[in-house]
């Protein structure tokens, strides 16, 4: 049972090597596929990939797990705009 809730903090530069070594796990590769395009997009969430909002989610002071998320927005014909929140997410200890 954790002390503290599980909450999610802006994934930093000193991540990406972490976030490579869950990607090659085995049984995250299953769902991940691609771990280079994965890191790609990280590396370049504050420029081409600045519309995902990426996260690194937390135990506490323990990292363990990803999450991404983002809002894809649709105009209608009638000009209505309506956004969904699309979320991905994968714990991985």
């Amino acid at each position: 049972m954790c002390e503290q809730p599980l909450y999610l903090r802006p994934i930093e530069d000193g991540d990406i090597a972490l976030l490579e070594k869950w990607l090659n796990k085995p049984y995250i590769l299953r769902w991940y596929e691609d771990p280079a395009a994965w890191i790609d997009e990280i590396e370049q969430r504050n420029g081409s990939f600045a519309f995902i909002n990426h996260f690194i989610v937390m135990d506490g002071s323990r990292s363990i797990g990803f999450c991404h998320i983002m809002t894809a927005i649709k105009r209608e014909k009638s000009g209505i705009l309506s956004a969904t929140l699309i979320k991905h997410t994968a714990s991985i200890i």
